[in-house]
């Protein structure tokens, strides 16, 4: 039996429930969100804040995008054992940890962090010299010989590498340094510089060297050089080029006109040449106003091409730009081009087709610089950091560099990367 007060209580409570029923699942749900929040409050922070050596000459550069850090040290640090002190995200953890020694000779190095709800991200740790008496300077080519030795065009003069770095040394030419090319059969170095062209005879440690009469090139500012399979030395100058071959040498008159049964000038004879390379009989010159320019079908007995125009339609594909600063042939025979608009790569004689265009895919459009990796990757300098292109994807570089307008790039006989910028060498273990 229910008493008539319970009852009139229950009614009452009853009452209130249903008055305040929404305001009690609010209430309810709140303390169901505060209790999973409680549970799920583990952070998946998992950030290397900041990564310090004591061998170390300028700050590292962290790339939170990228997960890589890059530290700089001089090239005399010894990169198997060192000890980076590491600060990253609170309650992560880290392998290897901080403070424990690490070989980075074979850099990047892979480091686990894991955040405290176990979700974990690899950053890739390089470690790379900077060549302390080339800081700041500006690196204008690179030139590696027989014996791995780096030969580096500076605005100060002509440094080779050493031990512990490298040293000025004391070589006649005229004006600053433009282009460098090591010859390997005859171990001769070709400066080419604002006020001429010098030869230099390297045997062991003893160098001499001879300036080039001034008669045997079409001007005296030397842009570019190169030397093709049949040991013809091709020379780039601030207007048109000059041939050597053997003690004959040739600075125009390039042409022959199988029509008029002459031998005259090339259009690109009064122009900048700012470089040269071949391809099974195809010769590309890098031009200041006619963009890439190919010629064709040399006559040794004239010492001329049968076949010479510039890249552009009816005849050949379009070039991206007037202006071409680099051309460059890859171990496949891939005929590559940079200059103010990106970069053209072309397979193959038909100059009308296969022919792949990039842009957007770089950090920047003026390009300075090509070559090719041991691995295959194509590495491109631009004047907002580096791009290497992998036959497939492009990746771009801007961490660790002293500058990010590239100069040069080139790799010695270990594999290494050697990187000239506007304010310094770097080498980069590839």
């Amino acid at each position: 039996m229910i008493f008539p007060f319970c009852v009139y209580k229950l009614k009452k409570l009853n009452n209130i429930l249903m008055k305040n029923f929404g305001l009690i699942l609010f209430i309810l749900g709140m303390l169901t969100f505060v209790a999973c929040k409680k549970e799920g409050t583990k952070s998946n922070k998992k950030e290397i804040l900041s990564f310090t050596l004591k061998e170390q000459i300028d700050s590292a550069t962290i790339d939170n995008i990228g997960h890589t850090v890059t530290i700089p040290v001089s090239s005399s640090t010894s990169l198997d054992k060192l000890c980076p002190k590491i600060v990253i995200s609170e309650k992560a953890t880290i392998k290897p940890a901080s403070g424990d020694t690490v070989d980075f000779s074979n850099s990047p190095v892979k480091y686990l962090v894991t955040a405290e709800d176990l979700s974990t991200q690899i950053w890739q740790v390089s470690v790379n010299y900077i060549l302390s008496n080339l800081n700041h300077q500006f690196i204008s080519s690179i030139a590696i010989d027989g014996s791995n030795i780096k030969w580096i065009g500076a605005d100060s003069g002509l440094y080779k590498s050493v031990e512990n770095g490298f040293v000025l040394e004391n070589i006649l030419f005229s004006g600053k340094i433009h282009s460098l090319f090591f010859e390997q059969p005859s171990n001769t170095l070709w400066i080419g510089s604002d006020g001429g062209l010098t030869k230099v005879i390297i045997n062991g440690s003893n160098i001499s060297s001879t300036m080039v009469p001034s008669i045997n090139l079409s001007n005296q500012s030397i842009q570019s050089e190169y030397i093709d399979s049949t040991s013809k030395r091709w020379f780039g100058t601030a207007n048109g080029f000059s041939l050597n071959i053997n003690t004959t040498w040739k600075i125009s008159n390039f042409q022959y006109s199988s029509a008029l049964k002459e031998i005259h000038p090339m259009d690109i004879e009064k122009t900048g040449i700012n470089s040269i390379s071949c391809w099974n009989g195809d010769y590309y010159f890098a031009t200041n106003t006619y963009g890439l320019y190919r010629a064709f079908n040399f006559k040794d007995s004239i010492d001329a091409f049968t076949g010479a125009t510039q890249w552009a339609s009816p005849y050949n594909g379009n070039a991206v730009t007037d202006t071409m600063f680099v051309v460059f042939v890859d171990s496949k025979g891939n005929q590559w081009m940079g200059g103010t608009n990106g970069v053209q790569v072309h397979t193959g004689h038909d100059s009308k087709l296969n022919i792949t265009s990039f842009s957007d895919v770089l950090p920047n459009l003026y390009i300075h610089a090509i070559a090719e990796a041991p691995d295959g990757k194509i590495w491109v300098g631009t004047e907002q950091g580096l791009a290497k292109y992998d036959g497939t994807n492009w990746a771009t570089v801007k961490s660790g560099l002293p500058s990010l307008f590239i100069t040069a790039i080139a790799f010695d006989k270990v594999g290494s990367a050697w990187i000239g910028t506007k304010m310094g060498l770097i080498n980069i273990k590839n």
